[in-house]
């Protein structure tokens, strides 16, 4: 996939996020603080994400698992790493093999939507933490 392909790709993706996320909590609340709660933590969230991936980029080496992977948070770098397993037997049409047989404990779940998620947008992990994003946006909505 190209680099500019990637990009519309993702950004798509991420303005999807914000519109379902948006749809569902004007449908689940009427209250316009929610609202603006929600967008606050979508906005927060996905702002925190990014930045701490940027930054990845010119952070100490001993700091990081991998580029994107901070040591503080080292079950991101299996879940992804299992996630492009599953996404690439999902493009190249090879056997799904089984998320819990992945060699980790994971939430075969999680797996598996990050799996596919990587297949629909791209194998990278700013897709993620704008699927997080629109999960946290829709968390406020539900406690509401």
């Amino acid at each position: 996939m190209t680099p500019v392909l990637f990009i519309v790709r993702v950004v798509i993706f991420g303005a999807l996020c914000a519109l379902t996320a948006w749809a569902i909590v004007r449908r689940v609340s009427s209250d316009s603080w929610v609202r603006r709660l929600a967008a606050l933590n979508f906005s927060l969230v996905l702002g925190l994400g990014v930045l701490l991936y940027l930054l990845s980029s010119v952070a100490p080496a001993h700091l990081l698992v991998r580029p994107g992977f901070w040591t503080f948070a080292r079950d991101a770098h299996a879940f992804d790493t299992n996630a492009r397993i599953l996404a690439a037997a999902l493009r190249d049409g090879v056997p799904f093999p089984d998320p819990s047989a992945l060699g980790s404990s994971q939430a075969p779940a999680w797996v598996l939507a990050m799996g596919t998620l990587y297949w629909a947008v791209g194998d990278h992990p700013l897709a993620v933490v704008m699927l997080n994003a629109t999960l946290a946006s829709l968390t406020v909505a539900v406690l509401a």
